[in-house]
């Protein structure tokens, strides 16, 4: 029988530092200084849902986002369209 040479474990467990690496090179950090109220309304929110802030707020930035451009896509047609 042949002697079958043992592999070291593979480390399964992404360290802090790599992670830290990878956000600060993926994401970028977006700060706002709202209402008390509001922010405290927006977490309970998010609880009593079971949502993600990042997520709603990442969503709401992509809508705003999406708006602006169909607008400005609608201003550009209707500016090429309309003779002056």
């Amino acid at each position: 029988m042949a002697e079958e040479a043992i592999k070291p474990k593979r480390k399964t467990k992404t360290s802090a530092a790599a992670v830290a690496k990878y956000q600060k090179r993926v994401y970028a950090t977006l700060f706002a200084r709202l209402p008390k109220e509001l922010v405290y309304a927006f977490r309970e929110r998010c609880e009593q849902n079971g949502d993600s802030q990042a997520q709603i707020l990442r969503r709401a930035v992509e809508a705003y986002l999406s708006e602006t451009e169909e607008a400005e896509s609608a201003a550009e047609a209707e500016a090429e369209t309309d003779p002056q």
